[in-house]
């Protein structure tokens, strides 16, 4: 058990212990109305946002208009807030879940082991890094700690003044209640064979003080066999009004994750070969063979039960390069059946993230008009990835083995990946002191707030390959004939376990090499100026301030490689840059029903750690400018609240980061490895998205529920890909004439990657629209629980996501002509009963996830195919589950 695993199971064991000891306390002497009033006089702090006041799905109060505790219906900004009634209805544990209902935005599931809670995508424009207590955050939360969920859309400047134009959420942990006792026991199963358990103590400490006990424990599964991800984690908080002018708040969360990524879609290299065996080793193709493909240097691969064999000269299967769906077969015959479960992912390829996090607010009233707060945060992420990817699909055409062996294995369906391990840190320490003062006077109400601010961010990151190191004809370990690859068959147990570790022999001895070496500290330093203004008996709401930050960078990488492949010396690059933003916005109600917005706000986001161009140029920030305006709604006495609004937002410098493997294999395939690349790239472009959006919540009756949204988003760019433009023209000719040399094997290949590339550069086309962008979204969720009668107490739910068509590529001649993924919808079930047995509340109830079983691919990309380009690259929604949770309070 390492240190991370003991300090994990020792904070379950000492909440646990906590919790029995909490609960074993004598009560104190006061009657709990006495102590609740005395609680109660305790001045909330305006930096506070009280989610007691949350009634049923409509939130009361945000800080995410200025920091200040502000009526969410009189914030400026765009913002959506899930409470915690709402996501105890719908049941989910995390972002993604979460995400379906959140204004204008999607999320696209993870694609490896390692998930930094980046996946939302809003406004067709991503989503930046999460927070927590607006505190940045280098993971995705679980959501048993949390009490609300928020999403800020557009730039903020007042919120973050470093991030992307798109949106962030911010996640509000729970908090310990002074003067309150609850018990909540929650144990979940699904269909799936997953089994989840949660727990959420409060108790008081005296008359002014609280502990809060959070714990999970998870296992779950899906219908991929491999797949896992156990969690186990726990929270301790506590609270302490130490005066009627002071609160003080902890926070000390430790968790550990491991997770295995089981790839969704397969590439498809075995349609087109016509069936001809290949007789090794061999320097020419068999007579009659169609697309047969060699390994023309050597190809050091682990075959089950046989060993490390050197494949050089003997074949493999060709096909399309399209990812399979069935729907292709329309325009690509003899394309593999497989089902939508089928993995070849080992089960311990899998990743760990461990994560240590501590928190504390200290909060101080001077008179009742001059509040302060100072807050901290240190947390620690820890990831180690074991991994290893086979996601395309092959036939084994050789009838022997090297050495002369038959090949047991002849005819069956395999894939080949390399083995990685990669091992990040990411540690944060966050700072803010801010001062709030309401101004003196008599005929409007105006409270000044200022804020330093300082985070400091170090980021580590190392990734290894399994290199051979005893080829003296080519001593280079970053070469690709001495990198060490796994093959997975079809055939075979699919969650064989993976062969990490290749063993030394007679023939080959293998290190961990380095492929990539980085670390980077960054600081930022603010100050912060703002304002929140009602005047007019609070008709009218004025939110603006302006924000200096100091941003210093220092990072290391890899700088050169000796020749044998080795790291040289590290690259050390400076930055230092300041940035200006500023917000401002008003909410204006002539009449309680009805009011307007408005707001203007800009944003800046340093370029942190990551490749660097084509060219080896390094990337300073983005620039974010946005507009938005609208309508408000609060009828039938606030029962249904909303917004209608209009948005515009751009961002100028937006970096997005390639691959390298089409430029590496062409020059592989043309033999002239010299000009590969080392790592994958970034370009730069400038992006804009204009639309709509309604927000809408209702608490319709005392047992009727609902939330619905629907979003309009139009993305555009301009001055994209400049580095991959140049590099491109550079090159081509020299590609093209290789091409047509005689010598050139994987002809096809090459065409193939040269019409990737063309279609990357097709995307960046002046005034064209983002790949991602829907054409709209929308979701509706709404419970209802029968007041009276046989079936009292028993709740219906029932809801709907919805994502348009996306732009996910265009036909190779014309960028314009968008290639879109269809439309795709999740529709989502719920039943409950509550009871009390034994003086304890119970809640019974039932989870269906995608009620009518949605099971066509979900496409992200395109791919190229006898020079056209069709959907490509997709996953698949989660099938049908149903989810049964039983909830004790107590």
């Amino acid at each position: 058990m390492n240190r991370y695993q003991k300090t994990t199971s020792s904070l379950l064991c000492l909440a646990l212990a906590m919790a029995g000891s909490l609960q074993a306390q004598t009560a104190p002497t006061a009657a709990p109305e006495t102590a609740q009033k005395d609680a109660d006089a305790v001045v909330l702090s305006p930096f506070t946002v009280n989610t007691d006041k949350d009634t049923g799905y409509i939130a009361s109060d945000s800080v995410l208009g200025g920091r200040l505790s502000t009526s969410l219906l009189k914030t400026p900004s765009d913002v959506s807030v899930l409470t915690r009634d709402f996501l105890n209805d719908i049941g989910v544990t995390d972002y993604i879940g979460a995400t379906a209902y959140l204004t204008n935005t999607y999320a696209i599931p993870v694609a490896s082991a390692q998930d930094f809670g980046t996946q939302a995508n809003f406004r067709g424009l991503g989503g930046g890094f999460p927070t927590r207590n607006y505190f940045k955050q280098n993971t995705a939360l679980d959501y048993y700690n949390v009490e609300r969920v928020e999403s800020a859309r557009g730039p903020n400047a007042l919120l973050f003044g470093d991030g992307i134009v798109g949106g962030i959420i911010n996640t509000m942990s729970k908090v310990a209640k002074v003067g309150r006792t609850f018990k909540e026991f929650t144990l979940r199963v699904d269909s799936q064979g997953s089994m989840r358990g949660t727990a959420d103590i409060n108790v008081p400490i005296g008359r002014f003080g609280a502990a809060r006990v959070n714990i999970v424990k998870e296992g779950d599964r899906s219908w991929i066999d491999s797949y896992f991800k156990n969690r186990k984690g726990a929270t301790l908080a506590a609270t302490l009004n130490a005066t009627k002018r002071d609160e003080v708040r902890f926070e000390f969360e430790a968790s550990d994750l491991k997770t295995n990524y089981s790839p969704q879609n397969f590439t498809d290299n075995i349609s087109t070969w016509n069936g001809v065996p290949f007789v090794g080793p061999s320097t020419t193709n068999p007579v009659g063979s169609v697309d047969v493909n060699r390994f023309t240097t050597d190809r050091l691969t682990y075959l089950p039960g046989v060993g490390v064999l050197n494949l050089l000269n003997f074949g493999n299967s060709a096909g399309s390069n399209q990812a399979i769906a069935q729907e292709k077969t329309a325009f690509i015959s003899n394309l593999p059946k497989i089902a939508r479960s089928f993995t070849l992912q080992p089960s311990n390829a899998s990743g760990d993230i461990r994560m240590e996090l501590f928190a504390a607010y200290w909060q101080h009233q001077w008179t009742p008009r001059f509040n302060s707060e100072f807050a901290m945060q240190y947390a620690k992420q820890e990831r180690s990835t074991e991994t290893v990817t086979p996601n395309s699909l092959q036939v084994d055409i050789n009838t022997t083995l090297p050495g002369g062996t038959p090949n047991a294995h002849f005819g069956q369906i395999y894939a080949d990946a390399a083995v990685t391990h990669t091992d990040q840190t990411n540690r944060i320490y966050d700072y803010r002191f801010v001062n709030a003062y309401e101004l003196p006077i008599k005929w409007w109400k105006q409270t000044i707030n200022a804020m330093v601010s300082r985070r400091v961010e170090f980021f580590f990151a190392n990734d290894f390959r399994w290199m051979r190191n005893n080829n003296a004809d080519v001593p280079n370990l970053q070469d690709a004939r001495n990198t060490y690859f796994q093959r997975f068959y079809a055939s075979d147990n699919r969650t064989t376990l993976l062969n990490i570790h290749p063993t030394n022999d007679a023939n080959y001895t293998w290190e961990d090499g380095v492929v990539r070496l980085r670390s980077q500290r960054q600081q930022l330093d603010t100050a912060q100026a703002a304002t929140v203004a009602t005047i007019w008996d609070e008709r009218i709401t004025f939110i603006g301030g302006f924000r200096h930050d100091l941003y210093k960078s220092r990072e290391y990488q890899i700088g050169t490689y000796g020749p044998d492949g080795r790291p040289l010396k590290q690259a050390t690059l400076l930055k230092e840059l300041t940035a200006n933003v500023m917000s401002s916005g008003l909410t204006f109600f002539p009449i309680p029903q009805l009011g307007a917005y408005a707001n203007i706000s800009q944003t800046f986001n340093p370029i942190g750690a990551g490749d660097a161009s084509l060219y080896g140029k390094q990337f300073n920030y983005t620039h974010g400018l946005g507009y938005s305006g609208g309508l408000r709604f609060r009828l039938f006495d606030n029962r249904i609240t909303g917004s209608l609004g209009y948005y515009d937002v751009t961002e100028a410098n937006r970096v997005t980061g390639y691959g390298n493997t089409e430029i590496n294999r062409i020059w592989a395939n043309i033999n002239q490895s010299q000009f590969q690349i080392p790592t994958s790239y970034r370009d730069t472009s400038d992006i804009n998205s204009k639309g709509y959006e309604l927000d809408m919540v209702a608490n319709a009756t005392r047992n009727l529920k609902i939330r619905a949204n629907f979003g309009i988003p139009k993305t555009k760019q301009s001055n994209a890909l400049p580095d991959t433009i140049s590099y491109f023209n550079k090159n081509i000719s020299t590609w093209r004439a290789a091409e047509s040399d005689p010598l050139t094997t994987n002809v096809a290949q090459i065409e193939s990657d040269i019409s990737t590339l063309i279609a990357r550069i097709q995307s960046g086309n002046q005034g064209r629209a983002l790949n991602g962008q829907p054409d709209y979204t929308s979701s509706i969720f709404a419970n209802y629980t029968i007041p009276s009668g046989i079936l009292k107490q028993v709740s219906f739910g029932g809801g709907a996501s919805v994502v348009g068509r996306r732009i996910i590529g265009n036909s190779v001649t014309n960028a314009f002509d968008y290639i879109k993924a269809p439309t795709y919808y999740t529709l989502t079930g719920s039943v409950g009963y509550s009871i009390k047995l034994m003086n304890r509340s119970i809640r019974l109830q039932l989870n269906v996830n995608n009620l009518l079983d949605y099971n066509k691919p979900v496409y992200t990309g395109i791919g190229t195919l006898s020079g056209r380009n069709y959907k490509g690259g997709f996953y698949y929604i989660e099938p049908r589950k149903f989810l049964l949770s039983a909830t004790v309070n107590f």
